[in-house]
């Protein structure tokens, strides 16, 4: 498999009036920060628009009101990657670098091992190119 570790973050705004301040705030502060950790090979955000919301469904409510979910791929060895993460995490938080903690919920975030990748072929890429794939729009 291309990574041996993959991130997961799904936030839900708690004051939908900051939903510009927290998208310039991971857009233009956290996500390049993140990027530029050793070994992070790749991150995304997705942002869950109006049009979206309408097309979701969920079984289980706690993900029924998501605003963005975000995903980071990183490099072996992963338990080192990990822990530079966590610690990047950490001191962000003391130096006042994560203004959104005062408006947002992560009703769901980790680490994870990724098994496989499955690419369709009409894609005409191979599993190692799938995390730097563009994805689209729902709908």
């Amino acid at each position: 498999m291309f990574s041996p570790l993959a991130f997961f973050s799904f936030v839900r705004l708690t004051d939908p009036s900051r939903y510009r301040d927290y998208n310039e705030w991971h857009q233009l502060d956290h996500r390049p920060e993140n990027l530029a950790l050793p070994g992070v090979v790749w991150g995304e955000r997705w942002a869950r628009t109006p049009d979206c919301a309408e097309l979701t469904h969920t079984a289980d409510q706690a993900y029924a009101a998501l605003d963005f979910i975000a995903m980071y791929w990183f490099r072996a060895p992963g338990g080192t990657r990990r822990r530079r993460m966590e610690s990047a995490r950490r001191k962000s938080y003391q130096w006042g670098r994560r203004p959104e903690l005062a408006y947002v919920e992560r009703p769901f975030l980790g680490f994870f091992t990724p098994v496989k990748g499955y690419v369709a072929p009409r894609a005409l890429v191979s599993g190692q190119a799938l995390p730097f794939r563009p994805a689209g729009a729902c709908g």
